[in-house]
């Protein structure tokens, strides 16, 4: 009786998380933690709670309560790695990631942090290394792709980051980063015969965006023809006007 009870509070408190109301939340979650003292879901979900109403002391001590109960559960380490790193504690995150993983915790996201952990460090290798990992695990994290392809623009590294720009733009034909980026690689490298070709397809995909256009202006400026630079300008002002 007490675990159905439990699980009709926690369903109520997921329901308040859902539309944001937070301390409605949490009376329903401690209601279920008082009939169902040894789930260590419900600490999870009340670390979660508590972390949406900036209370991240107290949501850190949920989770360690969870780890109480169960020192393998991956999910709990999980969440306590990004309340560490929310909270300055990069070492302690980092260490509870690891033990994440360790219990088998295998989400794309969990590479996808550690990728922006490494990367704020300066630490390019591992971020690269992780952003990979996260999309070896979810093919579709165009996230981790754009910041893997910025990463080799920043680093020189102009064939690998074509590559990763290539693959962004199959995985997601739909975002403006693949075309933008991978423009403004060509042009850098030379090619600015394929970056118009690139501006030419995202114009056709999205003719509403005048950032593409805008782009396009600058290849023309960069080739020295003027005269299409400022029609094309004219054409985006017009454009802008009646919008």
């Amino acid at each position: 009786m007490a675990n159905t009870e439990s699980l009709e509070y926690l369903n109520q408190a997921r329901v308040f998380i859902g539309t944001e109301q937070y301390d409605d939340a949490l009376e329903y979650i401690n209601k279920a933690i008082a009939v169902d003292k040894l789930n260590k879901e419900l600490y999870v979900q009340k670390s979660i709670i508590l972390a949406n109403l900036d209370q991240y002391s107290e949501a850190i001590e949920e989770l360690k309560n969870a780890l109480k109960i169960d020192k393998t559960y991956a999910e709990a380490y999980f969440h306590l790695g990004n309340l560490c790193l929310m909270t300055g504690e990069q070492a302690s995150g980092l260490e509870s990631y690891n033990k994440a993983i360790a219990n088998g915790f295998d989400d794309s996201q969990i590479f996808f942090n550690l990728g922006l952990m490494y990367e704020e460090d300066g630490n390019d290798e591992l971020a690269i290394r992780n952003y990979t990992k996260a999309i070896l695990k979810d093919p579709l994290r165009v996230d981790a792709r754009v910041r893997k392809a910025k990463i080799f623009i920043s680093n020189g590294k102009q064939q690998e980051a074509l590559e990763t720009l290539d693959e962004l733009i199959l995985a997601d034909p739909d975002l403006y980063d693949g075309y933008h980026l991978k423009a403004l690689l060509l042009a850098d490298m030379g090619d600015l015969d394929g970056a118009a070709t690139v501006l030419d397809e995202a114009i056709r995909l999205f003719p509403k965006d005048p950032s593409f256009q805008i782009d396009k202006v600058n290849i023309y400026v960069i080739r020295e023809e003027a005269s299409k630079a400022r029609e094309l300008v004219k054409l985006i002002d017009r454009y802008l006007l009646f919008s």
